[in-house]
């Protein structure tokens, strides 16, 4: 009954809640908190414990601190909102007047708000870290104004950015806008290590992304500084990101930076043009398949100076399983090998010119990569090493078999992706029974069984023998799903 009170008392004992706690700690003890407050005063409620017990419990667990905490959120929504309709109307008026204004004064206006509110927001910001340091009481709410603050003034970064665009009459594009300002409000994630700050810095950098990918298609011969961005987006993400996220420890920001570099490498290398007939690099589109898996699976945060631990090491292999599943689901289907890979492109097909802006991009990752995978294979063996070493290998030869075009041989490579497939499948769901992890166990199983559903419907089979699989497959899930909770149940108690 009173095992979290033991584990809580276990957290303090190792200063979990001392000057030298994380905000993570902090965040997971406040939730423990309110969770064993509602358990002690149900314990009294029921009669477990007196009325005597309840109150050292609450003075040894600080539960007093729980409705402060509740009166604290209450006033930020207050201020929130006057705060709110306070800039609203500032807008208002500053909307009626902004023409009779001069150039000068609405930059000048909008400079000092920008610095006002994140010298505002910083200082408030630093507050509970000042008091966490002192030993005094942390005051949340000021912490909090002040990250609301600090975000408030990224967002005014841009207006300030698109006013002196204005005023001085520069002829920027809208994208370079978006990544001047995703670069600035980076900056201030590096300075300040905000989760907030680093995923609105990479939601601007991507919208930039996107709509210069679109503009600049119909510009030739015009080299400058948003070109050169947008034509390295996917080493400016890895470099910039990656490291962010450490120094942030956020998941949030990890998981989304490898999702864009991941995207912008596809879109910027497009291997399915250097896969039509005329193509004279088909080996370029080895590397669009290969680089993502290998970077992220040889991912470790011990190769970044002053890091001790493995903060995102899982999740980036969970990613590159993901993408191995995704790519390997993909070409295992017959069409793409017995239709061409020529029908996927929509232009015309034409003689691919190799992009050397996308080739010094390859080349440097192909270098993290490798530097990555000799690290990693130097610590203790892992089954899956050979595994995603084997996949990373049929992503490489991939172009070349289909370059060949040898008759009747496309079931080799179709066979090739299955297997590699299945093995993922399989060794998924071995790692959810060894482990006792439900997520791994449940995606192995419905991989497989996807996998075994689309290989029925895409050939042409028998109606009756795809309802029959069909059914196995349910009658599999079932059954597999009882045994493994039940096995659960069993190793738990």
């Amino acid at each position: 009954m009173f095992g979290l009170s033991r584990l809580f008392d276990e957290l303090i004992s190792t200063n979990s809640i001392s000057t030298n706690c994380k905000s993570q700690d902090v965040m997971f003890l406040n939730n423990f908190r309110a969770k064993l407050y509602q358990e002690v005063q149900l314990w009294r409620d029921e009669g477990i414990i007196n009325n005597l017990t309840y109150e050292k419990l609450s003075k040894r667990y600080q539960f007093d601190r729980i409705e402060v905490s509740k009166a604290e959120k209450f006033v930020f929504i207050v201020i929130a909102l006057g705060g709110l309709l306070v800039g609203l109307g500032v807008m208002i008026f500053a909307a009626a007047s902004w023409e009779a204004w001069a150039k000068e004064v609405k930059l000048g206006l909008f400079l000092t708000i920008l610095f006002v509110t994140n010298i505002i927001g910083f200082f408030l910001w630093q507050e509970p870290i000042k008091a966490r340091l002192s030993g005094k009481n942390i005051q949340r709410r000021k912490g909090i104004i002040g990250q609301s603050l600090l975000i408030l003034g990224a967002l005014l970064l841009g207006i300030n950015l698109s006013l002196v665009a204005e005023i001085f009459q520069l002829n920027s594009a809208n994208y370079e806008l978006f990544l001047a300002w995703g670069f600035g409000v980076a900056i201030m994630a590096y300075g300040l290590r905000l989760t907030p700050l680093a995923i609105l810095a990479l939601m601007l950098l991507q919208i930039g992304y996107f709509i210069g990918l679109n503009e600049l298609q119909f510009v030739v011969n015009e080299m400058n500084w948003s070109r050169i961005v947008v034509e390295h987006m996917p080493l400016l993400l890895w470099v910039v990101f990656v490291p962010l996220a450490i120094l942030c420890k956020s998941r949030w920001v990890f998981t989304l930076g490898a999702i864009a570099f991941t995207f912008t490498l596809q879109f910027n290398v497009s291997p399915l043009k250097y896969l039509n007939d005329q193509s004279s690099y088909p080996w370029f589109a080895s590397f669009a398949f290969a680089i993502p898996p290998a970077l992220l699976w040889s991912y470790d945060d011990l190769l970044f100076p002053k890091v001790d631990y493995r903060w995102f090491q899982p999740l980036a292999r969970s990613l590159a399983i993901l993408f191995f599943c995704i790519f390997c689901y993909v070409f295992a289907f017959s069409w793409y090998w017995q239709s061409g890979f020529s029908t996927l492109v929509l232009a015309p097909p034409t003689v691919s010119k190799l992009n050397l802006a996308v080739l010094t991009d390859v080349i440097s990752l192909s270098i993290i990569a490798i530097v990555q995978w000799i690290y990693l294979l130097q610590q203790r063996f892992n089954w899956m090493n050979p595994i995603i070493l084997t996949g990373i290998a049929i992503a490489v030869f991939t172009p070349f078999w289909y370059s060949l075009k040898i008759n009747n041989l496309e079931i080799i490579p179709i066979l090739l992706f299955n297997i590699l497939l299945a093995i993922i499948a399989i060794n998924l769901i071995s790692q959810g029974i060894e482990y006792r992890e439900r997520l791994e166990f449940w995606a192995g199983m419905m991989m497989l069984h996807l996998q075994v559903i689309s290989r029925i419907f895409e050939y042409n089979t028998d109606l009756l023998f795809k309802a029959f699989i069909v059914t196995v497959c349910g009658i599999v899930i079932l059954i597999a799903g009882l045994q493994f909770e039940k096995y659960l149940v069993f190793r738990r108690q």
